[in-house]
């Protein structure tokens, strides 16, 4: 609802106490990433950046508190936020070259990581030039396989997308769990919604290996990484038919599910 959105950043350009301004900014996600996951064209081999007025201004509203936010943790947060969110062309036009000159210190490398990332979702005609040159800027090993993973993902092939998230099948491919939770997130990104509906099922279906060969977390994790980009009525649909057609599963399991789904299958019904 605009009107709510406008409230929210209305009340947080004002608000000078520190753990209000960051809960406020906190409640700002979900309106935000759902009109994202609505730009998402199913048809698009890459996603397109497509906003309306009222996404256009809220956007330009909180790019101003960035800089004039009274509090420099909000400033950053919400930085941090339009990173994720972000849906038009103007926002994601200043998220680029602030990314491009990577001279904001507000930002950590691990920033920079993931503006890339979401980066390359938005702009699938650059993503291979964005995914090179935050390459070539990681000087740490470790950092830099880590990116070498993830980045993977955002590659706007569909085909590519589609043997890698079959690759995940194999439980060497994903071993370092934190890393492959991150490729999930982006195979199911809010702008890739529609496109990535056919991976819900079969990766629901690994849920009882998963829970056999990984941390203990690992399944409740890799539920809400799959689902937390997906807001249409056909990912709904097919969460509740993975549910039906395997009666079977653990009731753990089908707990980690309805909650990690909790968002999706409301979103849904309102859609």
């Amino acid at each position: 609802d605009d009107r709510w959105l406008e409230f929210l950043i209305d009340r947080i350009a004002v608000e000078h106490e520190q753990l209000t301004a960051s809960t406020l900014v906190g409640y700002l996600h979900e309106p935000l990433l759902l009109r994202l996951a609505r730009t998402a064209d199913a048809d698009a081999v890459g996603a397109s950046v497509v906003a309306g007025a009222a996404a256009e201004d809220a956007e330009e509203r909180l790019m101003a508190l960035t800089d004039t936010h009274p509090l420099p943790s909000v400033r950053t947060q919400l930085l941090r936020l339009l990173t994720g969110v972000a849906s038009s062309s103007r926002c994601v036009e200043q998220l680029y070259q602030l990314w491009d000159a990577a001279t904001d210190q507000r930002l950590s490398e691990r920033d920079y990581m993931t503006l890339a990332y979401e980066l390359a979702v938005r702009l699938p005609q650059q993503a291979d030039a964005i995914v090179e040159k935050q390459r070539s800027r990681l000087t740490n090993p470790d950092r830099r396989r880590q990116f070498d993973f993830i980045a993977r993902a955002v590659t706007p092939s569909v085909s590519q997308r589609d043997a890698l998230f079959t690759s995940l099948a194999d439980p060497e491919n994903r071993r370092i769990e934190p890393w492959t939770l991150s490729l999930l997130y982006y195979l199911n990104h809010p702008l890739r919604d529609l496109q990535s509906v056919a991976y819900i099922e079969p990766a629901l279906a690994l849920l009882p290996e998963l829970q056999r060969t990984g941390d203990i977390f690992f399944p409740a994790n890799w539920c809400s990484n799959l689902l937390a980009g997906h807001r249409s009525p056909q990912a709904a649909q097919a969460v509740e038919h993975f549910l039906a057609t395997h009666p079977e599963l653990h009731p753990l399991l089908r707990n980690k599910i309805w909650t990690a789904a909790y968002l999706l299958f409301n979103t849904s019904m309102v859609n």
